[in-house]
C-alpha cells in the first residue's frame, strides 16, 4: 500500500481536529507508516505527538499545556537511523489517547492529493 493510500484509509484528518492540513495515525499504524516510509525510502523529518483533550479532539498540547515534538533534522539523527528511532519512541510512548502526527515528504501531498478527490 502506498503513502497516500494507507492515509486515506488510516489518517485521522486534522482539518476535522485543529484545522490542519494533515493526517494524524494512532499507535499501530503509526508503527506501519515507519515502515512504510522505510520501503518507500522516504525521510522522516518529526513527528508530533498529539492529545486527545477533553472535547475528544486531537490537539499539539497535553493536559498540562506540553508540546512533545520530535524533531530528527535538529536532533542531527542520521537519516538511516531515524526510522529505529521513530517506532522505539512510539513504542515507548504508549497508546492512550495520542496520535502521531509525521513531517515528511509525503504527509501534506497525501492530504491534498485526498482532499482534492473528495471535492472532485
Amino acid at each position: 500500500m502506498k503513502v497516500f493510500d494507507f492515509y486515506k484509509s488510516f489518517g485521522i484528518d486534522m482539518s476535522e481536529h485543529n484545522g490542519g492540513q494533515f493526517y494524524a495515525l494512532k499507535y499501530s499504524e503509526a508503527l506501519e507508516m515507519v515502515e512504510l516510509l522505510r520501503e518507500e525510502g522516504v525521510t522522516i523529518h518529526s513527528i508530533d505527538v498529539l492529545h486527545r483533550n477533553i472535547s475528544g479532539l486531537f490537539d499539539y498540547r497535553n493536559e498540562r499545556g506540553e508540546r512533545i515534538c520530535w524533531d530528527f533534522d535538529s536532533e542531527n539523527i542520521p537519516e538511516s537511523e531515524r526510522y529505529g528511532v521513530a517506532t522505539s519512541r512510539i513504542e515507548a510512548l504508549g497508546v492512550e489517547n495520542v496520535a502521531f502526527l509525521f513531517s515528511d515528504e509525503k504527509s501534506y501531498k497525501a492530504w491534498k492529493k485526498n482532499h482534492q478527490r473528495m471535492s472532485a
